[in-house]
């Protein structure tokens, strides 16, 4: 019975490692989660546009027009770096 016990512990333990080993791997991915979770036309375009991606305030001031975003073509050196990422 006790070795039944170690065992149950051991492996509750590994599972919860393996757990938190799967969550931080998870978090280190968030940073790319635009990928997934916006239109990659829309990002390129933006980039083109105004030389940046636009933040979350930026796109709510594009619809005020008295707060414009200044539009900026990006150099080829700019546009390669982007493609680096």
């Amino acid at each position: 019975m006790v070795d039944l016990i170690k065992i149950r512990t051991e492996f509750i333990d590994r599972v919860k490692l393996i757990a938190k080993k799967a969550i931080e791997f998870k978090d280190s991915l968030l940073s790319y989660s635009y990928l997934w979770k916006e239109s990659r036309e829309e990002r390129m375009r933006q980039f083109l546009v105004y030389n940046h991606f636009l933040t979350d305030l930026e796109q709510i001031n594009l619809m005020d027009s008295r707060l414009a975003v200044p539009e900026l073509t990006p150099s080829l050196d700019n546009f390669k770096d982007k493609v680096k990422l």
